[in-house]
């Protein structure tokens, strides 16, 4: 993982906008295996089948923030993240046939 920031200062009517902004190089690999019931039912063949996934993504995050008072800041934010499935979107699913 590698990650490159910046930080930016200018006076917009007299009061200061700041900018900090960067980007993040991220890479996931995960080892998984796939069971196919299917074969488990029949009979015939491997149950399980080994698999891997492999991500690798810039992601974006910036940070722009206005001071319009002594009291009164705007601030906002935009970032890019990878996230894992929940549990139940890993859930098999059974597919039923007239035989």
């Amino acid at each position: 993982m590698a990650y490159l920031e910046g930080d930016l200062e200018q006076d917009v009517f007299d009061r200061p906008l700041k900018l900090n902004a960067g980007v993040r190089w991220v890479q996931v690999k995960d080892s998984m295996t796939f069971w196919d019931y299917n074969q488990y039912i029949v009979g015939n063949g491997s149950v399980s089948i080994p698999g891997t996934a492999y991500v690798a993504k810039f992601l974006p995050s910036a940070t722009p923030s206005y001071e319009s008072t002594d009291d009164l800041k705007f601030r906002l934010n935009y970032g890019e993240t990878l996230r894992r499935p929940d549990f139940t979107a890993l859930n098999p699913e059974y597919i039923l046939r007239r035989m």
